[in-house]
């Protein structure tokens, strides 16, 4: 019943009518149709092509089964009654002159892949020295859905192609460097964003950032206790 002789390949349209109405449609008009189709099916593929038809296959297999999920350092300002986000250097720097509106350090976490993600904690990684080992870490605990407008505390969950974004206020960011100040006399020279993922390895950014890029979203640079020179 099943084997190749008994089957006819058929577009959505055509395939429930002549399921639906098989009295309609005799076997020797059903078989002509067969032949028609093998008639029209050409050569079979060389070697060559069909490596490549099963590599494309494993590939668009592998996007369906593998974590793509890649982090991103943002800042972030109150204005007009909601958050702006933007990349470094995007937004303008604090000065005195600005409104008060809080600043916020951010880093956005975006599922690439198909694969669903939970994210359970997001921030910084700060560093003395360029290279794979980090010194100390900033861990955000609020995170905000952009698409709908929610802000949350806690792990979230990422479906396929989505983003969250992990937020901090500047202030508690630059706490935290004056807490590594006091500890060790000097200031990191590097930070980048990671994530933490449930059931995975943290996600982190390849790029290492000199920390004076960040600096001057943490305070004006008139502050009389800004470090930052």
């Amino acid at each position: 019943m099943n084997s190749f002789e008994n089957l006819l390949l058929l577009c959505g349209t055509h395939h429930p009518p002549v399921d639906q109405h098989d009295s309609a449609y005799t076997v020797e008009e059903l078989e002509e149709w067969k032949e028609g189709q093998i008639a029209q099916s050409g050569t079979h593929l060389s070697a060559a092509d069909s490596a490549e038809v099963f590599d494309h296959i494993r590939r668009s297999l592998a996007q369906l089964t593998q974590v793509d999920v890649v982090v991103e350092l943002r800042v972030g300002r109150m204005a007009g009654g909601g958050m702006v986000l933007g990349a470094l250097k995007s937004l303008r720097r604090v000065t005195i002159s600005e409104d008060g509106g809080a600043t916020y350090v951010a880093v956005q976490v975006d599922n690439r892949g198909f694969v669903p993600v939970t994210v359970n904690a997001a921030g910084l990684e700060f560093s003395y020295q360029r290279g794979p080992e980090h010194d100390t870490f900033h861990l955000f605990d609020t995170w905000v859905d952009t698409k709908r407008g929610r802000i949350s505390r806690g792990a979230g969950r990422l479906s396929h192609h989505d983003d969250m974004t992990w937020i901090c206020q500047s202030d508690s960011v630059y706490a935290g460097l004056r807490e590594l100040l006091v500890r060790y006399g000097s200031l990191p020279c590097y930070v980048r964003p990671f994530a933490e993922l449930a059931t995975l390895d943290p996600v982190r950014s390849d790029e290492w950032l000199p920390l004076t890029d960040l600096a001057p979203y943490l305070l004006p640079d008139d502050h009389p206790d800004a470090p930052f020179t």
